[in-house]
Formats: structure tokens, C-alpha cells, sequence
């Protein structure tokens, strides 16, 4: 079992209950953590990492793993891409895979593409090993991270890589753990990837007790995300139209007819119109990068939205760089609010920084009820759905967040009833029947119609039947029965629309492999490729220092709320600067500086890269009120597919006194 960039003793408590009952069982335990958490303490093995450097390690456990001859090669061959032949015109030289555009920082993915045959099928070798094939290009791929190399680079010593190797091969199925440690970088999709091609190549996928397993930090955020709360998702993770997709027919060219399908579907259920015509409804995705959130902020800061609602965030507390949350609400005519609380948010006025006569915004505060004053449905991260009935009335004013979208949406159709403009058909059409007052059920019922995930799930919710998404299936992909274009799991990220027409696989933006590439902010250029240090798909290029942010900043989620402020010093670190734990602090970086007390810590260490000692600190996300003067320091720098920012990863000084 391997645990990445999550504390699941202190933030997972059911989790970790499970990790060591099977490790009680005789399983082993890894984790990789740039802190020694309550998590690494049980460890069987701890790698302490640089932060930002898992793609270095893991190339050298992948690497480990096939030139030892660890993988599962008839699981490998029979299940995955491995024995596919990638078109003569990929390569990868100086940290670029080919097709780049430095002008447009972007990549033609189709240098990518396999090679295909007469009826437009990827060409198969008889056998993985065979020049040309996925298999070959990702042995030499990783060939290049041997254990020294990952060593120089992460800081986690060769032998400590060696053993993680042997503990994650050696006990088979290998289960994946991971969260916002993981998730929170400029390299973020492909470490993930990383991950996911060490267990493909274990035979690890698609079996009990194996698989790569999101640690979800909310009741719903499965849920959530299963219903289009992604920048580039609809329900059902439905691709968003391109800019490109003119008409349905566009769109079932470029996804295959399983996704359109699909949209049919969405479509019929969210407007009384044929599915060709509501189409020209749903908005596209632009040229570029995703317009994830911190794209959105940047543009509302530059004044080109003049409304927003918040619905259940705290953009000044959960942004890095959170100046820019205040300056996008600065902007705006009109801020709504829907919260259990009076957040910084809805008084965004009151951060440093800010000149309150400058601020025009008007801010409407809408109190929300609690998970248990509203009734509706919340999916694990097992992918089970759960009724969750009203057990108590709201407080005060508090309405639920369906009775409030349900009010607003009313009233914003009622203004515009009389409207003949085109651009309001969206808003007349829609099939917008809850009830009055609107009920969760309705609701379900026509997610159930809607989203082919959850087909089935009002119906046994209602007859008090289990129900996890798709069709109960206990565990995805059993038997290799895997929902990509090409019927198998993915070593290598090609382009490939399948000749059916069924469906189109999806492409990371920077790159088919994945690559470790230093974070924006990194006391190290990269030694695989100086002169591609950074991610390439970044605009910001590295910014390696100049001695003045000399230290690593990470955050962490703190078990016990962290009601203060405080940052986290290895005792080494304290040492070399006369630091005393309690002492206050300013911690600053190129964007901000916060007041913090040191908190002398064990669970940090100076690690050696680069030929050079690192030091890394961290900083607790608490309370919200401790938040914002954490994210005063933190990077809004994003992973450019998915737009997570790199809230894991930057550099600070620290200075004495104010």
C-alpha cells in the first residue's frame, strides 16, 4: 500500500483505521510525504521528499520496476497500451516532447498519435518489447532516473528508493492512496499519471484491494465533481464543447458517440428543446488553457464580469496569491454570498492590502443551511450514493442551497419573460420543474435521467438499496474491461478517436509521459534539462531565486484547526537561525508576507539535492483565519491541464520580528 502526499491518521481517520488492519494483515506500507506526519510514523517505509519532485522518484521506482523485471508482464500485455506503436514522428529530446510551441507554449498532441492501420486501428507489435511500441518508449522514458539521479533531485536517498521499490512490488495489489499533497502542484495530472502507470505495470488496476484511491476531504466532493463542478466536465465528466464543436454533430466527431449520447441525454433533461437546437446553448471552451478558477478570478480582476456568486467558498481563505481573489471581488458591481457563515469572502474588504473607499462592490449575504438542515444525496469516494434526509429545521433565515438556486433562478426568469432576445433562450427553455417549494428528490430523479453514471440510483435510493455508480459495479475496470477509446488502460497518452465513433481518448496538455519538470518557484534548476526547468506549458518561467526566498514553503491540513498561525521549522533550520520555539515571525515571499509562530518541529529534516542542502517549512491551512495569511505567501502558478493551483510549493524567507 502506498500513501502519497496524505495524512490519513490525522485527516482520514476511517482510512487509516483500514491501512492498518491490513497492514496488521502482513501488508506493507509506504509513504511518500515531505513531512514525517502521523501517517509516516506507522510506515513500513518513508520517502521525505523535496516538495515537487514525486515525478523524480517515482521515474526511478518505475525504472526499478522494469529493469528488474517486477512488472506483470501478461497484465501489461493484455490489458494496457504497452504493445501499440506510437507514430514515427514522437520523440522527446531537452525536456520537450515533440510538437512543441514556445510561442504558444502549447503541444500538437497528434506528434503523439500511434501509428494505425487501414481501418484507422492503433497497430499492435507481436510482442511489448518491440522497437516502436508504448513499452519501449516508456522503458527509455524512465531509463533515465536511476536511483542516483532521483536522489540528486528529490532528496530521498538512493537506498530508501531501492526499498520503496521492493515494498511496493513486492506485495501485490498495490493500492494507491493520495491527496491535495499530490494534487497541488504545476505537475499535478502527470504525477498522478506517474502513479497510475506504477500500478498498471503491478497489474494493480481493475482488482479488489488495488487502484488508485482519492482521499476525498469533504462529505461530496465525489458527488461534486460527478456533477460537472469542473471547469472542463459536464455531469457524467462529459467533455465541455470546444470553441471548435459548432454543432452537435461537431462534437460527436471529436468525443464519439458514447459521449454524445450522453449529452443527448443532459441535454433533454435540462431544456424543453431538441437536443440539436439546445445545444447552441451550452458554452465552449476556448482556445487555450481551461477557464479553471484562477483564470476566471484573473479575468473578473480585469473587469470583464460584473456579477458572481460564491456558493460554500471562502476565495480568500482557499486561494494562494490571495491578493488576486480581492482584487477579482474589488471588480465586480455584484457579489452574493451563499454560506454558514459571514466570511472573509463576503468581507473581503477588511484584507491587508485592500483600500476600502476604493471598493464599489455590493455584497449580498445569503445564509445557507447545514449538511443535516437540508435533505439530498452525497456520494463517497467509494462512488456509493447515500440519501441524506433534513434531520434539522434551518436557523433564522438559512435556506438550503436548492431553495436558494431554485429562488434565484425564478426570479431572474420572471425579469426576463418577455425577452425575444436569442441569448436569453437558454433561460427561457429550461426545464426547471422541483416543485414549491423544490425538493432533493426531483432532483435526483432527473440526475438519474440525465447523467448515465448514476442511471438506477433514484430508483434504489427510494427502495432503500445500495447504489454506487455505474450499475453497483463493486469495483471499476474488472477484467481489463477498461472505458477508454482504445479498450485498454493507458501507459501512454495518445490521441486516438476510435473508427466506431464510440468514443475519443483525452490528452494531457504537456505531454503523452510524465516528466518531472522544478516548481515555478524552486531552489534548483532542473538537471534532467536546465533549459527546460519548468513545467513548459507555464508562462511564468522558473524563478530559481537569488538567495532572498531561500527556503521551501509546503502546506498541510492541521488535525487540531490551527486556531494561530504557525510555521514549522526542522530543528536543524532553528538552529542556523536562533529561532526559539513561539517565537513570532514574518514569513514572506514575492507575493505577500504573514505572522506566524515557529513551531520547532521533528517532522522536518534538511534533505540534500542538488549537491546543495534544501530546507523545507510548512505552514498548517486552519482556520480560515489563519488561511489568508498563508495564502498571502502561497503560488496561484497551476497545473495546466487541470488548473490546481501549486498551493504545495514555493519559496519564503523568514525574518525576525515585524
Amino acid at each position: 500500500m502506498l500513501v502519497a502526499g496524505a495524512n490519513l491518521a490525522d485527516n482520514h481517520a476511517v482510512a487509516m483505521r483500514q491501512v492498518l488492519a491490513a497492514q496488521a494483515a502482513g501488508a506493507k506500507v509506504a509513504v511518500v510525504d515531505p513531512r514525517r506526519t502521523a501517517t509516516a510514523a506507522r510506515a513500513d517505509v518513508f520517502a521525505q521528499l523535496r516538495p515537487g519532485s514525486d515525478i523524480a522518484l517515482l521515474g526511478a521506482v518505475i525504472n526499478l520496476v522494469l529493469e528488474n523485471g517486477l512488472f506483470d508482464r501478461d497484465y501489461v500485455t493484455r490489458f494496457t497500451n504497452a504493445r501499440y506503436l506510437v507514430n514515427a514522428g514522437y520523440g522527446f529530446a531537452a525536456g520537450l516532447f515533440a510538437g512543441y510551441d514556445a510561442a504558444g507554449r502549447s503541444y500538437d498532441a497528434d506528434r503523439w498519435a500511434y501509428a494505425l492501420d487501414g481501418q484507422g486501428r492503433p497497430i499492435e507489435a507481436a510482442d511489448i518489447e518491440a522497437p516502436g511500441t508504448v513499452f519501449s518508449h516508456l522503458r527509455a522514458h524512465f531509463s533515465r532516473y536511476d536511483p542516483a539521479t532521483a536522489a540528486a533531485i528529490c532528496g530521498v536517498p538512493a537506498g530508501t528508493i531501492r526499498e520503496l521499490a521492493t515494498a511496493v512490488a513486492g506485495r501485490r495489489p498495490l493500492a494507491i492512496l493520495y491527496a491535495l499533497g499530490i494534487t497541488q502542484h504545476t505537475t499535478a495530472v502527470q504525477t498522478i499519471r506517474c502513479y497510475a502507470i506504477l500500478a498498471l505495470l503491478l497489474g494493480s488496476v481493475g482488482v479488489a484491494g488495488g487502484g488508485m484511491n482519492a482521499l476525498r476531504g469533504e462529505a461530496n466532493v465525489q458527488g461534486s465533481t460527478d456533477m460537472g463542478c469542473l471547469a472542463t466536465h459536464l455531469p457524467g465528466y462529459l467533455p465541455v464543447p470546444s470553441w471548435r464543436d459548432a454543432t452537435l454533430a461537431d462534437y460527436a466527431v471529436r468525443h464519439g458517440t458514447a459521449a454524445t449520447t450522453g449529452l443527448a441525454a443532459l441535454l433533454a433533461a435540462w431544456f424543453a428543446a431538441p437536443a440539436a437546437e439546445a445545444y447552441r446553448w451550452l458554452p465552449r471552451q476556448g482556445a487555450g488553457q481551461p477557464a479553471t478558477y484562477l483564470p476566471m478570478l484573473a479575468a473578473m480582476a480585469a473587469g470583464q464580469f460584473r456579477a458572481a456568486l460564491a456558493v460554500g467558498i471562502n476565495l480568500l481563505a482557499s486561494t494562494p496569491d490571495n491578493r488576486l481573489a480581492a482584487r477579482a471581488l474589488a471588480a465586480l458591481d455584484t457579489l452574493a454570498v451563499v454560506d454558514l457563515y459571514r466570511s472573509e469572502t463576503a468581507e473581503f474588504w477588511r484584507l491587508p492590502g485592500v483600500r476600502p473607499a476604493e471598493v464599489k462592490t455590493e455584497v449580498l449575504l445569503l445564509p445557507a443551511a447545514h449538511l443535516y438542515e437540508k435533505a439530498g444525496s452525497l456520494t463517497s469516494g467509494s462512488r456509493l450514493v447515500q440519501r441524506q434526509p433534513r434531520l434539522l429545521r434551518p436557523a433564522g433565515r438559512a435556506r438550503a442551497d436548492l431553495a436558494i438556486i431554485d429562488g434565484l433562478f425564478r426570479a431572474v426568469r420572471r425579469r426576463y419573460a418577455a425577452s425575444g432576445s436569442a441569448k436569453d433562450g437558454p433561460l427561457l427553455a429550461a426545464a426547471w420543474e422541483y416543485g414549491r417549494p423544490p425538493a432533493a428528490d426531483k432532483v435526483l430523479q432527473e440526475i438519474d435521467r440525465a447523467c448515465p453514471l448514476y442511471a438506477g440510483a433514484a430508483g434504489a435510493l427510494a427502495a432503500g438499496r445500495p447504489f454506487a455508480w455505474p450499475d453497483n459495479a463493486p469495483i471499476l475496470y474488472a477484467d481489463g474491461a477498461f472505458t477508454t477509446a482504445e479498450g485498454v488502460a493507458r501507459l501512454f497518452a495518445a490521441p486516438y478517436a476510435a473508427p466506431d465513433g464510440t468514443a475519443r481518448a483525452a490528452v494531457c496538455l504537456d505531454g503523452p509521459l510524465p516528466e518531472h519538470y522544478e516548481p515555478v518557484e524552486s531552489p534548483l534548476a532542473n538537471p534532467l534539462h536546465p533549459a527546460a526547468s519548468a513545467n513548459p506549458l507555464l508562462e511564468a518561467p522558473q524563478d530559481i531565486g537569488d538567495g532572498a526566498f531561500p527556503y521551501v514553503l509546503t502546506t498541510y491540513a492541521a488535525a487540531d484547526g490551527a486556531a494561530a498561525a504557525t510555521v514549522e521549522v526542522s530543528a536543524a533550520l532553528a538552529a542556523a537561525l536562533g529561532l526559539a520555539d513561539g517565537e513570532l515571525v514574518t514569513v514572506a515571499s514575492r507575493r505577500g508576507t504573514a505572522r506566524a509562530a515557529v513551531r520547532v518541529s521533528d517532522a522536518l529534516r534538511p534533505l540534500t539535492a542538488g549537491g546543495r542542502t534544501v530546507h523545507t517549512v510548512a505552514m498548517p491551512l486552519g482556520r480560515s483565519a489563519t488561511v489568508l495569511g498563508v495564502n498571502a505567501v502561497t503560488s496561484a502558478a497551476a497545473d495546466p491541464t487541470a488548473g490546481t493551483p501549486a498551493a504545495k510549493s514555493c519559496l519564503v524567507a523568514i525574518r525576525q520580528g515585524e
